[in-house]
């Protein structure tokens, strides 16, 4: 009950769901990415008591998925 969340990479895809109250972030590719339309970037994560407020920034600020915003709670 004290991990609230995961982070990992190393699989070229930008992903953050839930499973069993665990937060699973996949973080993008710096770099190459495998699958069109997929982002190069990184990920500024806010993290709070409550949760957490991830942002994606794109490496190409034209990308469609530029600054997307994921916020997420906490787990009891």
């Amino acid at each position: 009950r004290h991990v609230k969340a995961l982070f990992f990479g190393h699989t070229h895809v930008w992903l953050a769901t839930e499973r069993e109250g665990i937060h699973l972030v996949n973080l993008p590719a710096t770099a190459y990415v495998f699958s069109p339309g997929q982002p190069s970037g990184w990920v500024d994560a806010r993290l709070t008591a409550e949760g957490m407020t991830l942002e994606l920034r794109c490496v190409n600020p034209q990308h469609a998925w530029q600054r997307q915003r994921v916020e997420s709670k906490w787990r009891a």
